[in-house]
C-alpha cells in the first residue's frame, strides 16, 4: 500500500478554483481521503471518524525536535482550510513520507476491503427492493446505477453498500444458517419496527436496549431475520451477525482474509470493523446449514483487483467455488467462508 501512496498535487491545486476556501479544505481532505486510503466510504461523516488519527498523529510528530529539522511544521488537518492548503502545497514531500509513516499507525479499518453487498432472496425482486427503501432507506436501483431500463431494479443502494434480491423462491429463513441477520442501524427504531410489522414484516420479541442503544429484531416477508438498532455511529446497512460453533476462530478468518480491525461493538461483542459494516459473531446453537439456497444467500466484498486479491487469498488457504471471471462489465468470483456461508468477491 505504501507504494502506491501518491500526493496527487494537480488534484490538489485544482481545490484553488473553489471560491469558498472551506471547500479547498474539504476538497484537499477527499483527496487524500480517497487516492492515499483508497477507501469507498462516500460520506463526510465517515471521514470525521477517522480524521482524528490523523490529527492526532501529525500532532505528535509536529514537535520542537522534528519542528527543527523540518523547518515550519506547521501542519493542519482541521478546518483552517486556507492555511492547510498552502502547508500542502509546500511541503508535498514532507507529507509524503508522514503518510507513508501514518499507514503503520492509523486504524485498521483504512486499510480494510470495502464491503460491497448483502445478497438475499425474494420472489418479487422489485417489490423487495421497494419494500427494504421504504423501511430501512436508501435508494432502489439497478445493476452499478445504471439508468438502462432494459435492466431490472433489483436492489437498494444504502450508501456504499448494496442490498441486492435474487429473483427466486427464497427458500428457508437466515436463521439456521451461517448468517442469523442481518442489522440496520436507525435513530427511529420503535416508529419502523411498529411499520415493518403493518407492512408484513414479522416481531420477533419486544423492544429492548443495548449499551443505551434502541434495538429490536423483525423477519422481512422473504424470511430473513433483521435487528433494528440505533446506533449512531453507523447509519444505514449495520452489521452481519454470523452464528458458528467458533467465534473467535470465525472472526479471526474474516479479518485475516479481509482485513478490518478486530472490536467490541458496543464494548461488548466482539466483531470486526470494517469501517462501513460490522461483522459479528454468536455461538451456534445446533446444526448450521450453508446459506447459499436460503433468504440470506451470500455477502459480498470488493477489491480493485480481483486476480491478485485472489493469489493472495489462496496463500492463506482460502477455497474458491467459483474463480474470478467477467460478468457484465466487473469481474466476480465466489469463495466458501467457514461454516457454508458463500461469499462473493467482486472487481467493480
Amino acid at each position: 500500500m505504501i507504494n502506491r501512496i501518491l500526493l496527487d498535487e494537480n488534484a490538489l491545486r485544482g481545490g484553488a478554483r473553489n471560491e469558498n476556501p472551506d471547500k479547498i479544505g474539504l476538497n484537499i481532505r477527499w483527496q487524500l481521503y480517497y487516492s492515499i486510503f483508497e477507501i469507498r466510504a462516500k460520506s463526510y461523516q465517515a471521514f470525521q471518524k477517522n480524521s482524528w488519527a490523523l490529527r492526532q498523529f501529525f500532532s505528535i510528530l509536529c514537535t520542537p525536535g522534528l519542528a527543527a529539522q523540518s523547518h515550519d511544521c506547521d501542519l493542519d488537518l482541521t478546518y483552517n482550510s486556507r492555511s492547510m492548503f498552502t502547508s500542502l502545497m509546500e511541503n508535498a514531500m514532507k507529507i509524503r513520507t508522514l503518510l507513508q509513516l501514518a499507514c503503520l499507525v492509523l486504524p485498521a479499518t483504512l486499510s480494510a476491503t470495502p464491503y460491497d453487498h448483502i445478497h438475499l432472496a425474494a420472489d418479487n425482486a422489485f417489490e423487495a427492493a421497494q419494500w427494504y427503501a421504504k423501511h430501512f432507506g436508501g435508494t432502489p436501483t439497478r445493476f452499478r446505477d445504471s439508468s438502462d431500463t432494459s435492466l431490472p431494479i433489483d436492489r437498494v443502494r444504502m450508501g456504499d453498500i448494496y442490498v441486492i434480491f435474487y429473483e427466486r423462491d427464497p427458500g428457508e429463513g437466515s436463521v439456521g444458517s451461517g448468517v442469523d441477520h442481518i442489522g440496520f442501524s436507525l435513530p427511529n427504531v420503535a416508529e419502523v419496527f411498529g411499520a415493518v410489522v403493518a407492512d408484513g414484516g414479522t416481531a420477533l420479541g419486544e423492544l429492548r436496549a443495548f449499551n443505551g442503544m434502541a434495538l429490536g429484531f423483525i423477519e422481512d416477508p422473504w424470511g430473513t431475520k433483521i435487528e433494528l438498532i440505533d446506533d449512531a455511529e453507523l447509519r444505514g446497512a449495520h452489521h452481519i451477525h454470523l452464528a458458528t460453533p467458533d467465534p473467535a476462530a470465525t472472526l479471526a478468518w474474516y479479518q485475516d482474509t479481509f482485513k478490518g480491525e478486530s472490536a467490541q461493538f458496543g464494548g461488548a461483542l466482539p466483531g470486526v470493523h470494517f469501517g462501513n459494516i460490522w461483522v459479528l459473531a454468536a455461538q451456534a446453537q445446533g446444526e448450521i446449514a450453508p446459506t447459499i439456497g436460503r433468504s440470506m444467500d451470500h455477502l459480498g466484498w470488493s477489491f480493485p483487483d480481483l486476480d491478485a486479491a485472489a493469489v493472495e487469498m489462496k496463500a492463506k488457504g482460502v477455497v474458491f467455488s467459483a474463480e474470478p471471471r467477467d460478468f457484465r462489465d466487473i469481474r466476480i468470483s465466489f469463495v466458501e467462508g467457514p461454516d457454508g456461508v458463500r461469499i462473493e468477491v467482486v472487481q467493480p
